[in-house]
């Protein structure tokens, strides 16, 4: 079979991997080698990304690299060097301060801009067990009740987890998908919502930009098999449980009362103000197989097993140098409605403030407006608050049992009948939600000058559920009800630092 034609080009400075050059060519992407940045500069027209791979390149002009960026181009960096970040940073003015991050070979970071705003594909870290938020809210949990109700508490699943957001296959297809994004236009505000958070380009002292963590996940451990095994490695592509998560953080920052152009924590009288806008989506990918399992049948709802059903995740950013303090997260866990087992809530957001027009000498009132209702089906939202200089969210499930009231599983409720199908016989597992949680939320910081060192940090907890119809390896001489966590899995970011000066 003919390779296929390639529709567009890449330019390509530095020695880059075999794995990521074979990726290239197998999506039918045409490549172009340049041993310098000046080279290249000649016909970087004919390029929709550029490629940079260690320090040796010679891209450290700030002007050139601007001006790529407003052309459009996708810039993917391999571990490119000091000289390059800071290029880089002072061309696009971002809130984040791109010196203090440290791309890898294996974690390249991703900048664009599209419909104005420059966009941030960071390189998280994954690892199982992070923060537990509230306490014992979100924890690793493995239950099993005997006929009786009588409960005990079972070590969990250590799930063998292999998390791939920045491999060959996955860098191509962030960079396929920055390339649609630069080409399509800003998708219209949505009935109900009101997006004013961008002053325009007639402002001093204001900075905006989207990070962007998207990060696949495969769960290798199964909790069942259909032979009755109980915590089983595997390594078979139509068993592994994948999950994907496309988690986006904008940034809005603005300067107002007075200009903070040279100024200090100390010497500031004015406020600065941070918006930072959730959103996103978290879900089992298409790609890998369903969540059913049995000793006679795979079927949904017919099944005695079910794994992994995601009934709790967090998201969560925290400034560790305390400079920002929060000025209000929305929603309100407090204030929402249910309708058809939808909890409903609403982000409401509106404050005046004193900027500055870009002659950096008149001033002018600009209103921020962020409305936008959202809404969970079967999954309810609640706050983590645990201090002012952060701010996260949980979104628990609350159907056939209430997670977020119950972590332990303590009560009856999730196998009484809980999760389980009673009428039929042998005993199934319902059908539960789809693994497709949307992300959304709204954090409002109030400081001085200075740079914040910020904390993000997303998890999530995978259940496994199986019925005492099935006798399994984790049954004793009775056939129990069980329910098991497969650990609390997640990735964070712990380089970025945000910058508030001018």
């Amino acid at each position: 079979m003919s390779q296929p034609t390639a529709s567009f080009s890449i330019a390509l400075l530095g020695e880059h991997s075999p794995e990521l050059l074979s990726a290239l060519k197998s999506v039918g992407i045409e490549t172009v080698a340049y041993d310098s940045a000046a080279k290249l500069k000649a016909d970087v027209a004919q390029h929709v990304a550029i490629l940079v791979a260690g320090s040796e390149h010679g891209l450290t002009d700030k002007a050139l690299l601007e001006s790529l960026v407003d052309a459009g181009k996708v810039l993917v960096a391999f571990a490119p060097g000091a000289e390059y970040l800071q290029a880089l940073h002072d061309a696009t003015k971002t809130p984040i301060d791109l010196t203090a991050i440290k791309p890898t070979a294996h974690r390249p970071l991703l900048t664009y801009k599209a419909n104005g705003q420059v966009h941030l594909v960071m390189p998280p870290k994954v690892k199982a067990e992070l923060r537990v938020p509230n306490g014992e809210k979100l924890k690793n949990t493995s239950v099993k009740v005997d006929d009786k109700g009588i409960s005990s508490i079972v070590d969990g699943i250590k799930a063998k987890v292999a998390a791939r957001p920045f491999d060959a296959t996955q860098v191509v297809k962030h960079i396929l998908k920055a390339v649609e994004d630069v080409k399509t236009p800003r998708a219209a505000v949505l009935a109900g919502e009101v997006y004013n958070l961008d002053p325009g380009s007639d402002v001093a002292f204001y900075k905006n930009v989207q990070v962007e963590y998207p990060v696949h996940v495969y769960i290798e451990t199964l909790a069942w098999t259909s032979s009755g095994g109980f915590q089983v490695d595997t390594s078979d592509d139509n068993l592994i449980q994948v999950y994907y998560t496309d988690w986006k953080l904008t940034f809005y920052v603005y300067a107002t009362n007075a200009n903070p152009e040279g100024k200090t924590a100390n010497d500031y009288t004015g406020t600065i103000y941070t918006y930072v806008v959730h959103d996103g989506l978290h879900q089992r990918d298409n790609s890998g197989p369903g969540r059913w399992c049995g000793p006679n049948t795979w079927q949904p709802g017919q099944s005695e097993c079910a794994f992994y059903f995601i009934d709790e995740l967090e998201y969560y950013m925290e400034d560790s140098s305390k400079l920002l303090s929060r000025v209000t997260q929305q929603p309100d866990d407090n204030l929402y409605t249910v309708n058809d087992k939808n909890y409903n809530y609403q982000i409401s957001q509106s404050q005046n403030m004193t900027l500055y027009r870009a002659n950096k000498k008149q001033t002018w009132t600009f209103n921020a407006q962020y409305e936008k209702p959202v809404s969970w089906n079967r999954f309810q939202m609640h706050r983590d608050q645990q201090n002012m200089n952060g701010g996260g969210y949980v979104v628990a499930y609350n159907d056939f049992y209430d997670v977020w009231n119950d972590p332990s599983f303590s009560t009856d409720k999730w196998w009484n009948p809980g999760v389980f199908d009673w009428g039929k016989s042998p005993h199934a597992v319902r059908i539960l939600p789809n693994d497709n949680l949307g992300i959304a939320g709204l954090t409002v910081y109030s400081s001085t000058v200075g740079k914040a060192p910020l904390y993000m940090e997303f998890d999530y907890i995978p259940r496994a559920y199986k019925s005492n119809s099935w006798h399994t390896d984790s049954d004793d001489g009775n056939t129990h009800w069980q329910v098991s966590g497969a650990g609390v899995i997640g990735f964070y970011d712990d380089e970025t630092v945000l910058d508030l000066t001018w």
